[in-house]
C-alpha cells in the first residue's frame, strides 16, 4: 500500500472511532473496536474492519449500530476531513481478536497440561 492510501487508512479509522465513540456506539451496550481500514488503490472504496465483543447477538447487534450509524459517520468524517472525495465507506466484522483469544486459550492450556505431566512423572 502506497504512503497516501496508508494515512489516509489511518486517518480514517481514528476518525471513525472517534465518531462511534460521540455518538456513543448507537446504543450498544458492548465494546466496538475499529480494527483496520483497508483503502482501495482509487482511494473511492474503504472497507472498515470492525470487531465486537460478546455473543453472536452482540455481534449482529454491532452489524445493526453501523447500518444505523453509516450516515452519522460519514457526516462527521466529510466535517472533519478534507478530501476531493470521501471514500465509500463498507463494514465488515473481523474475526481476527475472537481467533487470537482462541489460539491463546488453547496455548494456556497446553501450558498448564505440559506443566502438570512435568510434576507427575510416570515412571
Amino acid at each position: 500500500m502506497n504512503n497516501r492510501r496508508e494515512r489516509l487508512a489511518e486517518l480514517l479509522q481514528a476518525e471513525i472511532s472517534s465518531a462511534l465513540v460521540k455518538a456513543r456506539y448507537g446504543g450498544f451496550p458492548g465494546i466496538i473496536t475499529i480494527t483496520c481500514v483497508k483503502v482501495s488503490p482509487s482511494l473511492e472504496d474503504a472497507t472498515v474492519y470492525y470487531s465486537a465483543l460478546g455473543t453472536k447477538a452482540d455481534k449482529e447487534a454491532a452489524a445493526r449500530v453501523f447500518q444505523v450509524l453509516r450516515h452519522d459517520i460519514n457526516t462527521v468524517l466529510c466535517k472533519r476531513v478534507t478530501l476531493r472525495r470521501m471514500p465509500k465507506l463498507a463494514f465488515k466484522f473481523d474475526p481476527t481478536p475472537a481467533q487470537a483469544a482462541r489460539v491463546e486459550s488453547i496455548l494456556k492450556f497446553l501450558q498448564t497440561e505440559t506443566k502438570e505431566g512435568d510434576e507427575n512423572p510416570q515412571g
